[in-house]
């Protein structure tokens, strides 16, 4: 896996994501920030093939939802010509999901979460609500191509890119709200459950904005989902994310 690494290393460096054609006053290098907000979610995947685990990925297909990530990256690009554009770059990105419950809604016997079971309060108080959010932390190399047409200061673009990860955290966050009007939050790590690599796809479409010879703004919708499992298990999953990313690049 790691002689894939450097092999894209080497055949992609450097990268980011520019839509501008060189200048003829400026060089073919530029650094650029990127800010992310994306909605983030999960597939899950049935290892073992057994009946049950069907059923209790059906039960937590009915009660997960997606839920907000965001992140950004930092790149540095090298623009072959007044098109094609290569670069790498450090990035962040944080993905989860989330269940949320009404207690009035509640029947006795309901499995509150396939996971974890039963709902136990820390407090004499009876709970109203509460929510289970998985959250996921990623650092990554991302590595980056993009195509720009047009030869004026707004210029549409696509791209793609592969970023190998790090899994930073991952946590399971409780929050009650209580009928006395408390509330109460808990994290608890499963970062060692986890696997701690990952591989995360990402195709975009968007445009570029030319502010003068060096300043590019950028707007770029985009997927990603991470090509392998996060965790060996009997049911696993593949986490994803659509969003849109903004930001700028400059031309040195």
């Amino acid at each position: 896996m790691m002689k894939l690494v450097y092999l894209l290393v080497l055949l992609l460096f450097p990268l980011f994501a520019h839509s501008q054609g060189p200048a003829p006053t400026s060089s073919r290098w530029s650094v650029g920030v990127m800010g992310t907000s994306a909605m983030t979610h999960r597939t899950l995947l049935n290892k073992d093939g057994s009946d049950q685990s069907d059923m209790i990925i059906s039960l937590r297909d009915d009660v997960e939802v997606p839920r907000f990530g965001y992140g950004g990256k930092l790149m540095i690009a090298r623009h072959l010509d007044d098109r094609w554009t290569i670069g790498i770059g450090v990035s962040y990105m944080r993905f989860g999901y989330q269940s949320d419950y009404e207690v009035s809604d509640l029947t006795f016997g309901d499995l509150i979460d396939p996971r974890r079971g039963f709902i136990y309060s820390t407090t004499t108080v009876p709970p109203t609500s509460f929510r289970y959010i998985d959250d996921y932390q990623y650092i990554g190399i991302p590595l980056e191509v993009q195509r720009s047409w047009g030869a004026k200061r707004f210029r549409p673009l696509v791209g793609a890119s592969i970023t190998p990860s790090y899994l930073l955290e991952a946590s399971t966050i409780s929050r009650y709200e209580y009928s006395d009007g408390s509330s109460d939050r808990n994290r608890t790590s499963v970062r060692s459950d986890f696997k701690a690599f990952n591989l995360f796809a990402t195709v975009l479409a968007g445009c570029g904005y030319n502010i003068g010879e060096r300043l590019q703004v950028h707007v770029q919708p985009y997927g990603s989902v991470g090509v392998l499992e996060v965790i060996d298990a009997p049911i696993s999953g593949w986490l994803w994310s659509v969003g849109v990313q903004a930001g700028v690049g400059y031309r040195l």
